[in-house]
């Protein structure tokens, strides 16, 4: 059976879990956990993904919850079924970091720009919000240039960028894959 489409959205933030068949490890050795996150490394490349945190530990989510595990579960359960229909936190966050309005974003913004060495701070964080994409049409030598460049403005989902240039987002990651092995 065919997997359903996963929804894109930008800017949103992706929960992204990993177990093994019927509640098996996945990881047998540190090399196997090495070797996992090369894997995960090199699609956030590819896909210009930002990974906040991650974790290698078998069962940590209901570990969260409670050590024995049917109690785990339950409270599980009632943590989801208490955020079903409640306003999303999300849609406030801004540069993937500040959940606040735009004036708040400005406010705090106003305390890290006077000088202060910013070197560790995450580049996707510190980016300022990207130019339209008819910047990068009227800037690029081509139609391709263009869009490898919206997409690694970080900015734009391949969808996005399909939209704008009448293409079907596959067709643009064709795209982005075969200016990246030029380059």
């Amino acid at each position: 059976m065919a997997r359903p489409i996963r929804l894109e959205f930008s800017g949103a933030l992706y929960h992204i879990t990993s177990h093994g068949d019927r509640q098996e490890d996945i990881y047998e050795t540190n090399t196997d956990r090495e070797n996992y996150l090369s894997i995960l490394n090199g699609v956030c490349e590819t896909y210009n993904w930002v990974c906040q945190a991650y974790c290698l530990k078998t069962q940590w989510l209901l570990a969260v919850f409670d050590r024995q595990k049917s109690r785990a579960i339950k409270r599980y359960q009632q943590f989801v079924s208490e955020g079903i229909g409640q306003p999303s936190l999300w849609s406030e966050i801004r540069r993937q970091v500040y959940l606040g309005s735009e004036a708040f974003l400005e406010k705090m913004q106003a305390f890290i720009n006077d000088g202060k060495d910013l070197s560790e701070v995450p580049s996707s964080q510190c980016r300022p919000p990207p130019v339209s994409l008819a910047v990068y049409t009227s800037a690029g030598k081509n139609r391709n240039t263009a869009i490898y460049n919206a997409y690694l403005s970080g900015g734009y989902t391949l969808k996005e960028i399909g939209d704008y240039y009448g293409l079907h987002y596959s067709t643009v990651s064709g795209i982005i894959r075969n200016h990246k092995s030029k380059t």
